[in-house]
């Protein structure tokens, strides 16, 4: 039996949206960051590319979803807050660890 490719939806769509990924690569540094996390990690060109793709599929869905437009800065902000959260809670539990 041959195989055969398990795509799914509209082929421009896909395309269009494997293009809008590339670009945001490209010029964006929160999906650059994303992208070379992902291939200093081991993952395969292909695999990274495809996990930004469903990374800006879900942006545009929530976007779209709640009428907002884009802010380039949300996801650096995100960020901050997470390691300030995380950061904060590590450092806090290395602390108790050292003194008992």
């Amino acid at each position: 039996m041959f195989y055969q490719e398990k795509r799914k939806g509209n082929r421009y769509l896909r395309k269009a949206v494997y293009i809008a990924a590339t670009t945001a690569i490209q010029n964006n540094e929160y999906f650059k960051n994303y992208y070379m996390k992902l291939r200093t990690r081991g993952k395969s060109h292909t695999v990274a590319m495809l996990a930004v793709v469903g990374k800006l599929l879900r942006i545009i869905y929530s976007l779209v979803k709640n009428g907002k437009k884009y802010d380039p800065n949300y996801h650096y902000k995100l960020q901050n807050q997470e390691l300030r959260v995380h950061g904060n809670y590590t450092a806090k539990k290395l602390k108790r660890e050292i003194v008992t």
